[in-house]
Formats: C-alpha cells, structure tokens, sequence
C-alpha cells in the first residue's frame, strides 16, 4: 500500500509538471513536423478495443452459460473486457466531465490551453480516453503473462508515443490515462481473483486453466 501510494503521488507530481512545462511547447513543436498530421489517420480513432472488449464478454457469457471451462487465455481476454470496459466508463462519463480540457488541435487554433471544470464533454483531453484502453488492457496481461512483460511494455509505449507524435494528446493526458489504465486493470484482476477464490478451491482453478489467478 505504500508503495502504491508513493507511485500514485509520484504520477500525480508527474502529470502537474508536464501541464505547465511540458505540454504546450512539445504540441506546438510536434505541430511542426510535417509527418505528424498522418498519425492523425481516422482509421486510429475507431474504438476498436472497445468493440472487441464487448464480444469477448458476450462470448465468454455464452461460455460460461454452456458449462464449458474457460481456458486461461479466454479468462484473461474477458477479465481485460471488464477492465477495459469501467476504466472507460469513468473516464469519459466522470473524468473527463470533471477537467474539461481542449484538444491540442483547439489549443493549437485558439492559443490557450485551459480546464474548464465540470464542463467537459466525453471527447474532452484529460485523461486521455486511447491511453486508458491500451493500458487498461495491457496491464491485465502485464500480470497474467510476466514474461512477455517486455512485448507489452514495449507495444504499449509505442501507442503513447504515436499519441503525443500525433498530437492526440497532450503528455499530461497520456500520463494520466496510463496512471488510470494501470489502477482499472490491478482493481479488476484484484476482484476478479477475489471471486475465483471464492468460486472453487485453488485446485479447481488451476484445473480449469486459471492458475495465472
């Protein structure tokens, strides 16, 4: 807990900076560059994930619902949905409400990059909503593969550089989706394994390729 705690503090130091120091300089330098408007391609704004999170719950329901035994990759893709799915739901109908802040491309047009509180809308900037889904699912097979750790570490890093390259998002925006992403996806594995442990014994769990619980 404490750890955690000192992370959390840690990220929030982080994310302050970036706002008065970093952000605004970086998207007017990344404005730029002449091959940041292609990373900024509509086929990279469709919310894939989301859409797939929501089959592999339905599936996995039907699953579920036949008696079959999840195997441990089906388990992880539907503990990611669930992760995906409330990380999400708080960002763009909480979050994103509460800080209200512009796009790059409106700080760009308009010069001033501002919060405006308690009057955002789901497609405001802070936190950034790409950012909470790809973290909010990598973290979950962060925990349930360790040793691919460093193939999802990396994939993930790629997406958030391709953000702020893009200017998507502001550095702050992606820090805070991560910071969000990562607490989405320990909570969701934490409960989840709560009730796994409750559902059948340690035995019956590993039986039914669950052991990464």
């Amino acid at each position: 807990m404490r750890s955690a705690l000192l992370a959390f503090g840690a990220g929030l130091l982080l994310i302050v900076a970036c706002v008065y120091l970093v952000d605004d300089p970086l998207a007017r330098f990344v404005h730029t560059l002449p091959w940041a408007r292609s990373l900024r391609a509509p086929a990279l704004g469709l919310p894939v994930l989301v859409v797939s999170a929501g089959f592999a719950i339905l599936l996995g329901a039907f699953q579920v619902s036949t008696h079959h035994a999840l195997k441990k990759l089906q388990e992880v893709l539907i503990v990611a949905s669930f992760s995906l799915a409330s990380a999400v739901c708080v960002d763009e109908l909480v979050l994103k409400r509460l800080f209200g802040r512009e796009m790059p491309d409106e700080f760009l047009q308009g010069g001033t990059d501002a919060f405006h509180w308690f009057q955002g809308t789901p497609f405001s900037s802070f936190p950034s909503g790409h950012a909470t889904q790809i973290v909010s699912v990598g973290t979950v097979f962060l925990i349930a593969y360790p040793r691919q750790r460093p193939v999802w570490l990396t994939f993930m890093g790629l997406i958030l550089i391709v953000l702020v390259l893009g200017n998507w998002h502001f550095v702050s925006d992606v820090l805070a989706g991560a910071g969000w992403g990562v607490i989405a996806g320990t909570a969701t594995m934490v409960l989840w394994r709560s009730k796994s442990q409750l559902r059948a014994p340690r035995e019956k769990v590993k039986d039914c390729g669950q052991d990464f619980l």
